[in-house]
């Protein structure tokens, strides 16, 4: 029966109310963090872990490393592709696109560009205008639900989450079998 359920949500580290240490930050480390999660808060018992956009990647690659008495199933929602498309090396068009994409990565990791940009992203008619391109109920996206979004952007380190999750690697054991 339900009650007897124990359900955990957490925010992963970079992310709502967690911390936000300047480090690089990949679906590794979260997998990791994940995994250590469960062995320390669910020792023995096989878990489902859900994920919401990025941490939908960040399950499966989760779940990937699990042992098979660790996990009883993955639940992906608003499942988001990789932090960047440098991952894709069989794709000829990011082939292509990969000097524009260093670029990027170069401009991103300086402050004088990504912080007007930041801020730019950081407001309530941004947010708003993102969650009703995705959400099916619109009136679900209320004040409340923008704000709750917002506010982790004005918490110390969100700038550098941000530079890290947008410039950063992709899943290394994916790219070798690539």
């Amino acid at each position: 029966h339900f009650r007897f359920l124990q359900v955990y949500a957490i925010d992963l580290i970079g992310f709502g109310a967690s911390d936000k240490p300047v480090q690089q930050y990949s679906i590794e480390l979260w997998a990791d963090l994940i995994q250590n999660f469960l062995a320390e808060f669910m020792p023995g018992t096989p878990a489902v872990i859900v994920g919401n956009s990025i941490g939908s990647l960040s399950c499966l690659a989760a779940a990937a490393k699990a042992s098979q008495d660790q996990l009883a199933g993955v639940v992906l929602l608003n499942s988001a592709g990789a932090m960047n498309n440098k991952g894709v090396v069989s794709d000829w068009r990011i082939i292509m696109a990969m000097p524009l994409l260093l670029l990027i990565d170069l401009l991103l990791k300086t402050r004088p560009v990504a912080e007007p940009l930041f801020k730019n992203l950081a407001q309530p008619q941004t947010i708003k205008k993102v969650l009703q391109s995705v959400y099916v109920d619109k009136a679900a996206v209320d004040d409340e639900l923008i704000n709750i979004i917002l506010k982790p952007a004005f918490t110390q380190n969100a700038l550098e989450v941000f530079v890290s999750v947008i410039t950063g690697g992709f899943l290394q054991a994916w790219a070798s079998n690539a």
